[in-house]
């Protein structure tokens, strides 16, 4: 498979550190498997091999398990024994299913399906407060299914792949305030590997200058904002104050046309 599993727990865990979105996740991602080979065996074929219903769920899970058990020897055991048994059981029991049955067993598929992902997002995006895990999503997709039993068997027995994830996990949220995370690092250190590290400084020295101009730039509509409105508030006192003086001649004009009418009168 080519994973570091100490990596990818570490920097899948950075993503998952809410008590309610990993409860979710524990949860829904078995689910999600479980639900989508029901959908698959849904429309597969199915032969009897004399102690179980052979179909292609079935199938994809046995390779799985092949995956699991070469990622990680306990936990894969664990999920594959579980994920199997589950669904050795669901096909004997929907065998000799009458056409309502059968119907139903769709519905309820999909029903779990469309749930646990609406409650996956829910969990990033309300209790999380972070976009769900997206990098090398296709590795990634079939150890999501096998993470909620390393984190159990953790719990159980102190796994170590886990522990050593978790420290360095602990060290990677320690070091929050560095402006490149672990995945830019990552991402640098390729880029590096493929025109260079002299081309990279240059590249980050652009960035740099780019950086500096926008602030420099956002300083002066500042700067600007700033004086357009000291100069609106020296204009409204202005205004303030020749409208005093046009009022009060306005009140003299008015005395004196008041007195040449006395004096005309006279």
């Amino acid at each position: 498979m080519g994973i570091d599993i100490v990596n990818f727990y570490s920097s899948y865990g950075s993503y998952h550190n809410n008590i309610i979105n990993k409860a979710i996740h524990l949860v829904c991602i078995p689910l999600i498997l479980l639900s989508a080979i029901q959908i698959v065996n849904h429309y597969s074929f199915s032969i009897d091999t004399g102690c179980c219903k052979l179909n292609f769920g079935l199938i994809i899970l046995f390779v799985l398990a092949l995956v699991y058990m070469a990622v990680d020897l306990l936990s894969g055991i664990l999920a594959s024994s579980f994920y199997i048994t589950i669904t050795i059981l669901m096909n004997q029991h929907f065998a000799n299913a009458d056409e309502n049955l059968w119907s139903h067993h769709l519905c309820v598929a999909t029903t779990f399906q469309i749930t646990c992902w609406i409650l996956q997002f829910i969990g990033h995006g309300v209790f999380e407060k972070h976009l769900p895990f997206q990098t090398i999503f296709y590795k990634y997709l079939l150890l999501q299914t096998l993470y909620s039993w390393k984190y159990c068997s953790f719990l159980v027995i102190n796994h170590r792949s886990i522990r050593l994830a978790r420290i360095k996990q602990k060290k990677i949220s320690n070091n929050s305030g560095i402006k490149r995370n672990l995945d830019d690092i990552i991402l640098k250190k390729q880029i590096q590997s493929m025109i260079g590290k002299e081309q990279v400084d240059v590249i980050d020295q652009y960035a740099q200058s780019i950086v500096n101009y926008v602030d420099n730039q956002q300083k002066i509509i500042q700067l600007k904002t700033s004086t357009i409105q000291k100069l609106n508030e020296v204009t409204i006192v202005h205004y303030q104050k020749n409208l005093d003086k046009i009022n009060q001649i306005r009140s003299e004009f008015e005395e004196t046309k008041s007195i040449c009418k006395q004096l005309i009168f006279l």
